[in-house]
């Protein structure tokens, strides 16, 4: 019977890798959003429901609590969602028989309430089965920063590293990184048997044995694997960032698409913003404290992801 695949794409858990040169060769229907690919109209939920989550970043106003961002999310999105679950219907009844797969990194949506309303909404476009790839929470945090900062500019650092990744307790941050508790949720809707999770770790350190896993879960030849030698979108690990000056007496660089613009220039050339006096250096390093915090409140949910994925995942350092 045939059967439709999600891969739920974490950022920095070789998710740009995994769509180049193992998804889109396994001879497949293939949707993404990872250019050069193309992302199914009735799916649009993806870009939604994340932009929901992010706004007061995104627009630079009141920064929101985590009661506060979750009370916005379900006001803003419950009214949108009947007509999500309707397209997401439509998807399914035109990939019917065909074993499509999807793979996109706005379905890691990077916040448990976005997860659940993502997995009732894949469940309603037909998808059977899903594939999750986790990653050491703390070299997790560190690589999105750099990514949030060096290649996106989102934030122009008026949010804190701490801000989006540490806080008392796992589910209080911006970012939600307990995977447990996402597996948890898909588990719930698709079955555990239909649920193939595994982490980045190793893939990184036996790819033999993660392809193995990949390919007997897709139902596919046990010999497909990408080339061991290929890399997408490394970490970069600059100690400084040169960014946009935060400052109030500059209203206009608070303006996202602003933003975005004056960091697509400065890629062509990098003094511009030097020049038009514009530009400050920004620490790039994350306090030891910060990465002791993270690992501790997640260590208890990293065992129910061991207990979970039947792995020791003391060896990949999670704990």
């Amino acid at each position: 019977m045939a059967l439709n695949i999600a891969h739920i794409g974490l950022p920095k858990a070789a998710s740009t890798y995994l769509q180049l040169h193992y998804f889109a060769k396994i001879g497949c229907p293939f949707f993404s959003t990872q250019p050069p690919f193309a992302w199914p109209e009735e799916l649009g939920f993806v870009f939604e429901t994340n932009a929901v989550w992010y706004a007061d970043i995104l627009a630079r106003s009141k920064f929101f609590s985590r009661e506060e961002r979750e009370q916005n999310y379900q006001r803003t999105v419950g009214s949108s969602f009947p007509k999500w679950e309707m397209a997401a219907r439509r998807f399914a009844s035109q990939t019917e028989g065909l074993s499509a797969l999807l793979s996109a990194e706005g379905l890691s949506s990077l916040a448990l309430p976005i997860a659940r309303h993502h997995a009732a909404l894949l469940k309603s476009a037909g998808i059977g089965r899903i594939v999750l790839i986790t990653r050491r929470q703390t070299d997790y945090a560190v690589s999105l920063w750099r990514q949030f900062l060096l290649a996106e500019d989102r934030f122009a650092r008026f949010v804190t590293f701490d801000t989006l990744f540490c806080a008392a307790a796992p589910g209080q941050a911006v970012v939600d990184m307990e995977w447990s508790s996402y597996l948890e949720i898909y588990d719930a809707v698709f079955g555990q048997d239909n649920v193939l999770a595994l982490p980045y770790e190793q893939l990184a350190s036996s790819p033999k044995d993660f392809f193995v896993h990949c390919n007997r879960f897709l139902g596919v030849d046990e010999s497909i694997a990408p080339p061991s030698d290929r890399q997408e979108n490394p970490s970069r690990r600059d100690d400084v960032y040169h960014g946009l000056k935060v400052d109030q007496a500059i209203p206009f660089v608070w303006m996202p698409r602003f933003r975005r613009l004056l960091h697509e220039v400065a890629k062509h050339d990098p003094s511009i913003m030097r020049v038009l006096g514009l530009e400050r250096a920004y620490p790039m390093s994350v306090a030891t404290e910060s990465l002791d915090h993270i690992r501790k409140i997640h260590r208890h949910g990293n065992q129910r992801l061991a207990d979970r994925m039947q792995m020791d995942f003391g060896i990949y350092g999670y704990f």
